[in-house]
């Protein structure tokens, strides 16, 4: 398992009005309140309805975040789920009433480790070649 740090990104969405926010929610917990950060559209503004909240988590942070966000969704009066991307990689995780916040967290570290691989990859393949080396003899 990946020891790297973890850059996701939470967007919760409820069929209505979320009682409580998925962010105050967070917030309100004393071990992710002040590593994680957020925002709720207001009225009238794009995305109604859906909280996005970021942050970098060691790996074994994780589960726990996932079972907070899990108890968050149990709450809920509507139906309720929460994207997860990871590194910003397109592929997302999603998170309901059923989902087992160890698996969800596994998941992730997975797609973190690809999306870093991926990365490290593209750099490698678009770097500029090295120059050629001095032709032997020329500048002597």
């Amino acid at each position: 398992m990946s020891r790297r740090p973890v850059r996701l990104v939470l967007m919760a969405r409820t069929a209505g009005p979320a009682a409580p926010p998925l962010l105050d929610y967070v917030r309100s917990d004393p071990t992710y309140g002040r590593r994680l950060t957020g925002s709720t559209p207001g009225p009238g503004q794009s995305g109604l309805g859906e909280t996005i909240i970021a942050g970098v988590l060691a790996p074994g942070a994780l589960v726990g975040l996932f079972r907070l966000v899990r108890a968050w969704i149990d709450l809920q009066r509507t139906q309720a789920t929460v994207r997860v991307k990871v590194h910003g990689s397109e592929v997302e995780v999603r998170v309901d009433g059923r989902a087992d916040p160890a698996r969800i967290a596994a998941e992730v570290l997975r797609l973190a480790g690809e999306t870093v691989r991926d990365n490290a990859e593209a750099v490698r393949d678009n770097a500029p070649e090295a120059p050629p080396d001095v032709a032997p003899g020329v500048g002597r």
